[in-house]
């Protein structure tokens, strides 16, 4: 089968098009593009933060369980079962961790599920989590 120049020509300016648009795309979100490819464990993820203490750590699980998983608030439950997931000790009480994030702004009480308090992050713990300061 032959085909023409003009048929070659339109195949040629829509791989272009195709491209550009998937080239648009890995700027504008390498993130997504990134995260689709491989999901990041918990313990990729706590491995990357280096978190110094329990508090640090439960704001990371957090912030992982919120940003990864798309829990959209999270329970006392969801952070043990994520401590051991991650292969980290549980810390002993792990509400006074959650209390103490709460009081340093970076989370804050949602609404229960199945009778349980839930909590998510603010717009101050999203920012935490976003900055490559290290958390206090």
């Amino acid at each position: 089968m032959k085909t023409d120049i003009s048929t070659i020509l339109k195949q040629i300016t829509d791989l272009k098009r195709r491209v550009s648009v998937l080239e648009r795309q890995i700027v504008n979100q390498p993130e997504q593009i990134i995260n689709s490819v491989k999901e990041l464990s918990l313990k990729e993820f706590l491995l990357e933060k280096r978190p110094k203490n329990d508090v640090q750590k439960t704001f990371y699980i957090g912030v992982y369980l919120e940003k990864y998983k798309g829990i959209g608030s999270f329970t006392m439950d969801d952070i043990k079962k994520a401590f051991k997931v991650a292969k980290e000790p549980s810390p002993l009480n792990i509400n006074d961790k959650i209390n103490k994030n709460i009081s340093k702004g970076r989370f804050m009480e949602s609404d229960t599920r199945d009778g349980k308090k839930t909590w998510m992050l603010t717009s101050t713990g999203e920012q935490a989590a976003n900055s490559d300061t290290e958390i206090k």
